[in-house]
């Protein structure tokens, strides 16, 4: 008998990571670096309001390091006015002697009714991410829907895992823009009405898209993201001001962002029908019967 030819080593193959796992690993690296920043001593925050508009505009991630010595004037810092619980994130526009200071709101122009102590501050912000902050109070819920997804795939064949992974990961993007409603979207930063009933309003695209914002019968103003729209009209208790808003896109970007959000599932249903045609190429004949 003839020897057994030698083999050779076998190669395996290497899985490439899904997009279901980059996600996953994004969204691990995010809540790892939020930890390891509050465990060296810094804060992060998601900007709430309008008052900081439009550096620090609403969903605007504020990122915090404790403050060594005394503070400067234009300086943006977090923290807990007198004889109140609430945090605030407001530059500094006049320093006492003693260290206090005063504070206001880039977009209100009017100085805080407040005197801040030393000890009242948590940190300064040492570094702001427009629009990220949507991102953050919906960690949780993302790592969650990932855990529940990981659960749900296990019995599911390998080809089928890469099919429902499109689908799982568009569920992930699209929840939380229905629930959140980062897209469009205002924030008051002032609302002032006269003797003579006339209201003058100021309020805050706070939305991640340029807004069309109309005032009663006045024309419509397109605001960019994070910027501000005044308006000053009569009105009563019987026809109060109306405010209407409506994002400002072109047909071609409303379709650019749709193809954007779903695109995991588009790609799962380019492949499902490329498979199909691979199964049952154009003028295939089936194999005949035996009889």
């Amino acid at each position: 008998m003839s020897p057994d030819p030698p083999v050779g080593p076998t190669r395996t193959r290497r899985r490439r990571p899904g997009l279901l796992g980059l996600f996953g690993v994004l969204v691990a690296a995010c809540i790892l670096a939020s930890f390891g920043w509050r465990l060296a001593g810094g804060s992060i925050y998601a900007i709430p309001t309008a008052s900081m508009c439009p550096d620090l505009c609403v969903g605007t991630l504020a990122v915090d390091w404790p403050v060594t010595g005394t503070v400067h004037r234009g300086e943006v810092v977090t923290f807990h006015p007198p004889d109140t619980g609430t945090l605030y994130t407001h530059r500094v526009v006049a320093v006492l002697p003693g260290g206090s200071f005063k504070t206001a709101g880039d977009a209100r122009h009017t100085v805080d009714p407040w005197t801040v102590a030393p000890a009242d501050v948590r940190g300064h912000v040492v570094l702001s991410v427009r629009a990220l902050g949507w991102l953050w109070p919906a960690l949780p819920w993302l790592a969650a829907g990932l855990a529940l997804i990981l659960v749900l795939r296990r019995p599911m064949t390998e080809a089928t895992r890469r099919d429902w992974d499109r689908l799982f990961l568009t569920a992930l993007l699209v929840v939380p823009i229905l629930v959140l409603r980062p897209l469009v979207r205002d924030a008051v930063v002032s609302y002032e009405t006269s003797g003579d009933q006339q209201v003058h309003v100021v309020l805050a695209n706070a939305g991640l898209l340029p807004t069309r914002f109309t005032a009663g019968d006045a024309a419509p103003v397109d605001i960019p993201s994070g910027h501000l729209f005044s308006a000053q009209a009569g009105a009563t208790p019987a026809a109060p001001l109306v405010v209407r808003q409506v994002a400002a896109l072109s047909w071609w970007e409303w379709v650019v962002l749709v193809l954007v959000v779903l695109s995991p599932m588009l790609g799962y249903a380019a492949r499902a029908l490329w498979r199909r045609a691979g199964a049952h190429p154009r003028g295939s004949l089936a194999p005949a019967g035996t009889g």
